[in-house]
């Protein structure tokens, strides 16, 4: 026995941005691109394009690019009651299927017969052989994160592997920071953009919670000369000023002063500086937890779920949830 669905109201700016994408559809483009500012709810728009699609028996199929957020789009799909294969390794699909089953209440929304689905990017491309017929078959795709999204990479790989499919991207950031383009015209896949409102005007209408920027005095001392081809600072570098410089004891210190009690996400330079900063934070009875892209699946799945319900108050990341993090 399936729960109870959760119905969810757009509000009229999320709606307008649905019906932006129906027009621009309709008027023949093919890969639409929707900006929303973060927190502004991407995956709430996106998600209800997919309900639609799945009452009009549409083949369609959601692709996100870590487990995370392949798991984490299975979860607002199956929020809809839509029921929905997974594209990713069996063992990822396993957690995902536990993690359906915990939340609603012993039922999984996974079904490998589903018309819709929700993959990995990589393993829709490794797998892009055996998925040829199938993928020809889909009639709509969706990208979330799509500022990833260029011609000749391997999101403008999958894009155009669905060669049958309207297209629809989400982000809260279209503009790269290397400088290419991701619009059709340019270096990316997409015909048409509609932005939807920033985030003051979220804030303004009541939709996003105010913020208080901090920033403490640090000795951490970083050049122009260290920036990289993708125009952010090197790895290489930031851990090694990480190091010379204080910057873990001033991050815990003003966490106490500034936030002590409060959920905090942190994000450091290196998995050293990352598991410096959580043992850090544990010597002072603050419960945290450090996780990379090293750290096994299901722990990182396990350290998430007790960040959520509370029982961890810190968690220190190195590029996990910079993008695309759900946190309610």
């Amino acid at each position: 026995m399936s729960h109870v669905i959760q119905q969810k109201i757009l509000r009229p700016d999320q709606l307008n941005l649905k019906l932006g994408a129906y027009q621009a559809w309709n008027s023949g483009l093919r890969n639409v691109l929707i900006q929303l500012a973060t927190g502004g709810g991407k995956s709430v728009v996106m998600s209800d394009i997919v309900l639609d699609g799945h009452n009009q028996n549409l083949k369609q199929v959601v692709i996100a690019h870590r487990t995370e957020l392949v798991a984490q789009m299975s979860m607002h799909i199956a929020e809809r009651g839509i029921k929905h294969r997974i594209i990713a390794p069996k063992k990822v699909i396993r957690q995902i299927t536990n993690m359906h089953r915990k939340k609603f209440g012993g039922f999984s929304y996974i079904s490998p017969e589903a018309n819709c689905a929700v993959g990995g990017v990589d393993t829709i491309k490794a797998r892009a052989k055996e998925l040829k017929a199938w993928a020809e078959q889909q009639h709509r795709w969706f990208i979330d994160e799509a500022h990833h999204v260029l011609e000749k990479n391997k999101w403008g790989f999958v894009s155009k592997f669905f060669k049958n499919a309207f297209g629809l991207g989400v982000t809260a950031t279209p503009e790269r920071a290397d400088g290419c383009g991701i619009g059709s015209h340019a270096d990316g896949v997409f015909d048409y953009m509609i932005c939807g409102p920033g985030m003051r005007e979220l804030i303004d209408a009541g939709s996003l919670c105010d913020y208080e920027i901090y920033i403490p005095e640090s000795d951490y001392q970083i050049d122009d000369d260290a920036l990289g081809a993708t125009g952010d600072f090197t790895q290489k570098k930031m851990k090694e000023e990480s190091q010379r410089s204080k910057i873990v004891g001033n991050v815990v210190q003003n966490y106490i002063m500034k936030a002590l009690g409060k959920k905090a996400i942190v994000f450091a330079t290196d998995v050293d500086t990352s598991i410096e900063m959580a043992r850090d934070f544990n010597s002072y009875g603050i419960m945290a937890a450090s996780i990379d892209a090293n750290t096994p699946t299901e722990v990182r799945n396990d350290y998430i779920e007790r960040f959520k319900d509370g029982r961890l108050t810190v968690l220190v990341n190195v590029d996990l949830f910079g993008e695309g993090f759900d946190v309610p």
